[in-house]
Order: C-alpha cells, then sequence, then structure tokens
C-alpha cells in the first residue's frame, strides 16, 4: 500500500511559470498482473480527462468542463500545480498549463469532495458536459452501465502502476449514494453522490478527482467525481467506491467559476444529429478505492494522500 499523508484542502502556492517545466512523475514498469478491472485507452477517446500536478508529479486525475477549468477532487487540492490534457502515457509527460486558483469546495469532507483548477489560458481540448436532465433520469439510474477514467493504480493493492490512462466499464450500484453505513456522505444523502463499481473494476490510488462516464443516445456526459472506497471495503482496491454527482455542483462551479456550463441537448431530433459514439468493452478494469479507517482514504499516484474515511484516487 502507498504511504500516506495527512493532507488538507489549502490554496496550494504556485510554481512560477518558468518553473512549470515539471519532471516526469516516476513510473513503474509493465511486469506483474493484468490491469484490475480495466484497460490502456487511447486519450484521443477520453479527451476533456486531465492529468493534475501535485507538485512536479502527477498525483491525481480531473475532467475539462470549461476552457479554463478542470474539476478533480478537493482531497487533491492543497498541492495542485497544473495540468497535462490528452496524455496516454505519463513518461515524460510535462504540465501543460499552469493552476491560476485552485477553489475547493466548502466543508468538502463532509459535503463534496470537489475543487475547481482555473487554468492559465484556455485549452484546446473538449470539455466535457455534464450529465443532467434526460441524461440523469435516464443514465444515471441502478444497473446502468459507467466508464471509469484515470491515471491509478491497477492491481488491488494499489501498488502497481503502469504510467498509462487507463479506462474500465462497471455499473451504478446506487444513484442517489443513500448507503450511508457504507460512506455516504450524510449531510449530502440523498442525491450528492453516488456509488459505483466492485467485482474488480474500480478506480484506485492516482484516479482520484477523475471521471465517471455515462451514455445516452450515443453521447458521453460526466456523471461524477471519483472520490473514495466504501467504509466497508476490505481491500485497498477493486471492490467499488463513491463518486461525488457533478450535477449536484453545477451551480457551485457556476457561481465559482464565473461561467454557463451547456446542458444536454434532450430533443430526440437533436440528439440524433450527433455521431455515435463507439461502445468500449473490456476484460479487464481499474483498481478500487478503500478506507476502512477512521476517516476517509484518498488515492494519491505521486504520494499517496490521506484523509479522513474517504478514499483518494488519484
Amino acid at each position: 500500500m502507498l504511504s500516506l499523508v495527512l493532507f488538507a484542502a489549502a490554496a496550494p502556492e504556485f510554481l512560477e511559470p518558468e518553473t512549470l517545466d515539471m519532471e516526469a512523475p516516476e513510473v513503474r514498469d509493465r511486469e506483474g498482473d493484468p490491469v484490475v478491472g480495466g484497460a490502456d485507452t487511447a486519450a484521443s477517446r477520453w479527451p476533456g480527462v486531465a492529468a493534475v500536478f501535485l507538485g512536479r508529479e502527477v498525483g491525481c486525475t480531473g475532467t475539462l468542463i470549461a476552457p479554463r477549468v478542470v474539476l478533480t477532487a478537493a482531497h487533491c487540492a492543497a498541492d495542485i500545480t497544473g495540468v497535462a490534457l490528452g496524455a496516454s502515457d505519463l513518461g515524460g509527460l510535462r504540465a501543460e498549463y499552469r493552476a491560476l486558483r485552485v477553489v475547493s469546495h466548502p466543508r468538502w469532507a463532509r459535503t463534496y469532495d470537489v475543487a475547481l483548477v482555473i487554468l492559465d489560458r484556455d485549452a484546446t481540448e473538449e470539455p466535457a458536459v455534464i450529465a443532467q436532465d434526460c441524461v440523469t433520469e435516464e443514465a444515471v439510474q441502478a444497473g446502468a452501465p459507467v466508464d471509469i477514467v484515470g491515471y491509478g493504480a491497477v492491481d488491488k493493492w494499489g501498488n502497481q502502476y503502469l504510467g498509462q490512462l487507463q479506462a474500465g466499464r462497471t455499473s451504478i450500484i446506487d444513484p442517489e449514494c443513500t448507503a450511508l453505513e457504507r460512506g455516504c456522505a450524510e449531510e449530502v444523502s440523498p442525491g450528492g453522490e453516488l456509488s459505483a463499481g466492485g467485482g474488480g473494476v474500480d478506480a484506485c490510488f492516482g484516479d482520484s478527482g477523475g471521471p465517471i462516464y455515462v451514455q445516452r443516445q450515443g453521447r458521453r456526459y460526466l456523471a461524477g467525481v471519483t472520490s473514495r472506497a466504501f467504509d466497508d471495503a476490505r481491500l485497498p482496491c477493486s471492490e467499488g467506491g463513491i463518486y461525488v454527482r457533478a450535477d449536484a455542483v453545477i451551480d457551485w462551479i457556476e457561481a465559482e467559476a464565473g461561467i454557463d456550463l451547456p446542458a444536454p441537448v434532450c430533443t430526440e431530433a437533436a440528439q440524433e444529429e450527433e455521431p455515435a459514439l463507439t461502445t468500449l468493452n473490456y476484460e479487464v478494469g481499474l483498481c478500487g478505492i478503500r478506507d476502512g479507517s477512521a476517516g476517509l482514504l484518498f488515492l494519491g499516484l505521486g504520494a499517496g494522500l490521506a484523509t479522513r474515511r474517504r478514499r483518494m484516487l488519484a
């Protein structure tokens, strides 16, 4: 298991632009067990996925939701310095965009484990559209398929890193996250979070803040943000976990970032004009996160991070 350090969501001390020529994160070799519940994937399939730098190393994952805004986990926020977008391989990766400002959701450890990274310039990748309205009604339901994407560990113990963007397909367990005994946040339940994964398909250390996607009529939407493992999980990764629902924090995002986020197009005619996405099939998947201690266990890639009961997947 990764070494853990207590980590508070505070405004990071940013590097000057000339120092953002960051060293590549340490990447483990490809020997060992196959990916748990997922597989290597091309970044072109997930253009808005962000490699989030904590200091000089990639430590979390995020999602571009506006040209200058990345959504990630609040338990990653204290050390965020920048992000890279559109990367399949972490080898030699450098931060493309500097983090001008990082804003964590108020009382995030008890409410919404999310943070915004405001970038120094517009990104060229296409931002993700947050699932809401017709998409949540149809696709954010118990048993619905979801795709988990991130740069994290790939084995059930959270020890093996391939340095590759990984994607795994699993399903939603509880779209409202009502199981308080398993770690759902009481202050925002029901409806502020969802639970998903298990059976060997899950997020893990290094996937924290990364996306969980749903599809409706050939289009992909951001349904959640990777937060933590279930309180009763027996393994560090693979048994499923808890995600902040992206639609639950739309108003907060728009207020903090000063933007208007696009909504899904819910008319049938408009949907038919959109190109269909290729359905991805996985034989193996991402690994999961676990908390089991008195606090939230959050999983970080570069340096394992821990706070409270939540798990950090970075």
